[in-house]
């Protein structure tokens, strides 16, 4: 005789309690009502793994192209220098640069010194040229690069105003600790990187996370990525030495507000949202940014960029604050403001379209409660069969006991 097959354990699905109502029996008001909820779909096991193997594809692609495309031969376009003076003479100097230069230059008009140099450490202009003295006023740390293209474009106009080269006085040189003026870069993509994958693995690891909770530690991982890259340069290496509090704070806040963002996209399509904030944040940000190449010397695709990703903003805000303290900072605060509020939307966006499926893992920071063990009761069938089985074995066992006599 044959056992029959043993029962399949039953799994049931998530299930969430609905008060019973005005309809509840007298004495029983805290009756709830357990309604099934469908599970959210998942993509197929091959497509998750194709969309994975196509990521480091993706890179290998995407990387070298847009950063070659964007890094390898910098050329100026439409960038600002400017000559002191408020005569014709002046003016009409300025017009006559204009036209040999064509649009890698906007040629403008200062009227004295002074104001001069305030717009060259303010990042109005890049470089200004005094005919008076025959002077040329640049700022290295606004970008090396620009610096020397608008020296050139200004030695030249030297030379035919006063026959020999000018002298060159950089408002705001290189410091002996940051030679190339790259710090503020190095330090924001770190900065970037802590809110990116702060979000990230909260989703991949603990995807049934509350909202609230994911915040607060997004919120504690983003200070930590500000105080530890603004920590590495100004007391590791020296290559920062002004403004040290507000370059923590600047790092802080885009590490929250990026990685609210990765995460609010997280929530709605998944691990899917890792590939456009690599490229909003990294591939198109970081050539975008002025950190290497100056934005006017870049393709104009990422020179309109300049002014809306936020690594251009906040690498260009750690600039100011640090070496151009006259500087205004706001438009990296518009900036930031905006993305915040593109990483609200998505977050409710994500909260409305996707709502809480099932008993989360943690929704405050109260003390777990220890788990409770549900009683277990054996299926029928598996009883009957075992009765059945012990009776039949009563005979046989007697038999064999008149066997042995």
């Amino acid at each position: 005789m044959t056992n029959p097959p043993s029962p399949e354990p039953f799994v049931s699905p998530p299930m969430s309690e609905v008060s019973a109502g005005s309809g509840s029996a007298p004495g029983h008001d805290d009756d709830r009502v357990l309604i099934a909820k469908p599970a959210r779909k998942r993509p197929p096991e091959k497509v998750m793994m194709y969309a994975g193997l196509l990521m480091p594809l993706f890179m290998m692609i995407l990387l070298p192209l847009l950063y070659t495309w964007g890094l390898h031969s910098p050329s100026p376009q439409h960038m600002s220098v400017a000559i002191v003076g408020t005569s014709e003479e002046t003016s009409g100097l300025a017009n006559g640069t204009q036209a040999k230069v064509g649009s890698s230059f906007d040629i403008g008009v200062i009227p004295d010194v002074e104001s001069a140099r305030a717009a060259v450490t303010e990042l109005e202009t890049r470089a200004a040229y005094d005919p008076s003295t025959n002077t040329v006023y640049v700022a290295s740390l606004g970008n090396l690069a620009a610096k020397e293209a608008a020296t050139t474009v200004l030695t030249g106009v030297a030379q035919s105003v006063a026959g020999a080269p000018p002298t060159v006085v950089d408002l705001a040189p290189a410091p002996a600790g940051d030679m190339l003026g790259n710090t503020a870069m190095f330090i924001a993509i770190a900065a970037i990187m802590g809110g990116f994958l702060t979000a990230t693995v909260m989703r991949l690891l603990l995807p049934d996370m509350g909202l609230r909770i994911e915040l607060a530690v997004l919120a504690v991982m983003s200070a930590i990525s500000g105080i530890v890259p603004m920590f590495i340069a100004f007391s590791v290496y020296s290559a920062l030495s002004a403004n040290a509090l507000g370059v923590g704070f600047l790092l802080s806040a885009f590490a929250f507000v990026i990685g609210a963002f990765h995460l609010g996209g997280m929530r709605l399509i998944g691990p899917a949202m890792v590939l456009p904030t690599i490229i909003i944040m990294l591939l198109f940000g970081v050539p975008a940014s002025g950190g290497a190449i100056a934005p006017e010397m870049v393709p104009g695709f990422f020179t309109n960029l300049h002014s809306v990703l936020p690594t251009p903003a906040l690498i260009e805000g750690l600039k100011r604050l640090v070496y151009f303290p006259d500087a205004p900072i706001g438009s990296t605060m518009t900036t930031l403001a905006v993305w915040g509020v593109i990483a609200a939307a998505l977050l409710a966006l994500a909260a409305v379209r996707h709502p809480a499926e099932e008993e989360r893992l943690l929704e405050s920071f109260a003390a777990i409660p220890d788990p409770v063990e549900e009683p277990v009761f054996e299926d029928e069938s598996v009883e009957t069969h075992g009765a059945s089985a012990s009776a039949t074995s009563e005979p046989a066992a007697t038999v064999d006991q008149g066997a042995s006599r």
